[in-house]
């Protein structure tokens, strides 16, 4: 995940969250505007700082946003399947496995056929 953060340089001494301009699920593109922050000088918009898919919104309107907090999280586009959905882990080609014998008792090397229910035992 990706995460996008309020700028650490602002005009002014407080800034506030507005609105978001994208939704959860929402597909973004590098530098496509998200959410509008608003200070006691200036309204500003925060880009998107990776192609991919709005995943989390984490302060909302009227929400102080102190210079470095995390407003959201993007999945990037490498996490994310060709419907928009989370790519699922392990969802490349099934991995081949060597086949495996049968549970249970195996013969020791060098008695096969051997009787070796008792081997004390001689006739």
């Amino acid at each position: 995940m990706i995460d996008v953060l309020v700028p650490e340089e602002q005009e002014g001494t407080k800034a506030v969250v507005r609105a978001w301009l994208k939704q959860v699920g929402d597909r973004v593109e590098e530098n496509d505007p998200l959410v509008e922050l608003e200070t006691d000088k200036v309204a500003m918009e925060v880009p998107a700082p990776a192609a991919g898919v709005l995943r989390e919104i984490l302060l909302h309107s009227n929400d102080d946003a102190i210079p470095g907090a995390i407003l959201g999280r993007i999945a990037p586009v490498a996490e994310i399947g060709t419907d928009g959905s989370p790519a699922k882990a392990g969802a490349q080609a099934p991995l081949k496995t060597a086949a495996m014998p049968p549970p249970g008792p195996r013969p020791s090397p060098g008695n096969e056929g051997a009787n070796v229910t008792n081997p004390s035992v001689t006739s």
